[in-house]
């Protein structure tokens, strides 16, 4: 707004002025006009860099405590097994597992199209 109020400012006063005065007013009016395309462009780069900061304050993430082994209760032995047998349906799949509390085995079998048995342990 301050640029053109002062352009409508410069023509007026320059139709008052002699040819060999416009030059120079000329001039200062480029000065003008640079100096203040420079602060409007500090002036965005503080409100990018406080939009930044901002943004960077909203979306930290609470602190969350390290995880250790200790913090975890040991395991505790456990089997378990299902199996679905629908011949009709063609659904024909079982899961087995066991666990002595460390070590973890088990399996899944399951019927394929070609009526071969996968088995995955």
């Amino acid at each position: 707004m301050f640029i053109v109020h002062a352009l409508l400012i410069l023509i007026r006063r320059t139709s008052s002025l002699s040819i060999n005065q416009r030059p120079s007013l000329l001039i200062l009016w480029i000065i003008v006009l640079a100096v203040s395309a420079k602060n409007e462009r500090e002036k965005s780069e503080d409100t990018e860099d406080k939009t930044r900061t901002a943004r960077s304050f909203t979306s930290a993430r609470p602190y969350v405590r390290p995880y250790h082994l200790e913090d975890v209760a040991p395991s505790r032995p456990y089997e378990f097994s299902y199996a679905v047998d629908d011949r009709g349906s063609a659904n024909l799949f079982s899961r087995a597992e066991r666990s002595d509390g460390v070590v973890v085995e088990g399996e899944y079998r399951t019927l394929l199209p070609d009526g071969r048995t996968q088995i995955v342990s």
